[in-house]
């Protein structure tokens, strides 16, 4: 956040002073206003624990005030469910305005990431995989408390326009895809056939990029 004094520069006023001889410049008067700063942050490969990359975005996240705006630019085929959950919670409890812009595919854990934002522009090539699997710990259980949690959180973003084909599916442990151009199909008809239009209402923040 850059801080900027209204009226004059600061400086300018002491030189002032200087080059005319007043040396009572009453500087108290000027007031300071925050100029809102834009940050963007390239989030490409995986979602790994603890990385550079995620690391330089949470910090964004977290040093970004509330007249800021923060840019992620997401093309990622996924990761670890953990370092997710640790991203998420940065973008919910950020002050700025959160961007999301698609560009690709956003796999796995990369779905929640993107939709989460306070704005997502999906292009209409780009590629959604939506799927519980968790490769690391083995089959799908169902029971697990963090596949559990997983699908809570699935359920927040992406069930409202998806049918209901494709959330039995998603249960039973297959991947789903949805393009960008799919999507843009289902959010202009308020939802995915079955799941009662509910799409604008958990969707709204989601935008296509026309082309």
């Amino acid at each position: 956040m850059k801080k900027v004094a209204i009226g004059a520069i600061v400086g300018s006023a002491l030189a002032f002073s200087m080059m005319t001889g007043l040396s009572n410049v009453d500087l108290s008067s000027l007031a300071i206003i925050d100029l809102p700063e834009v940050y963007r942050v390239e989030f490409n490969g995986g979602v790994k624990v603890h990385s550079a990359r995620s690391q330089k975005l949470i910090s964004v996240l977290r040093c970004a005030g509330e007249n800021d705006v923060v840019i992620i630019d997401i093309s990622t085929f996924g990761g670890h469910v953990v370092e997710m959950l640790r991203i998420l919670d940065a973008i919910e409890l950020t002050k700025a305005k959160v961007v999301a812009n698609v560009s690709g595919y956003a796999m796995s854990a990369g779905v929640p990431l993107a939709l989460s934002a306070d704005e997502v522009n999906i292009g209409p090539n780009s590629i959604l995989l939506v799927h519980l699997a968790q490769r690391s710990y083995g089959i799908l259980d169902l029971d697990n408390p963090m596949q559990k949690h997983v699908i809570d959180i699935l359920d927040k973003y992406v069930s409202k326009f998806m049918t209901k084909e494709e959330i039995t599916n998603l249960v039973d442990g297959e991947d789903v895809y949805i393009s960008g151009a799919q999507l843009r199909i289902r959010l202009d008809a308020g939802g995915a056939e079955g799941n009662d239009g509910m799409t604008v209402r958990k969707a709204a923040n989601i935008k296509l990029i026309e082309v």
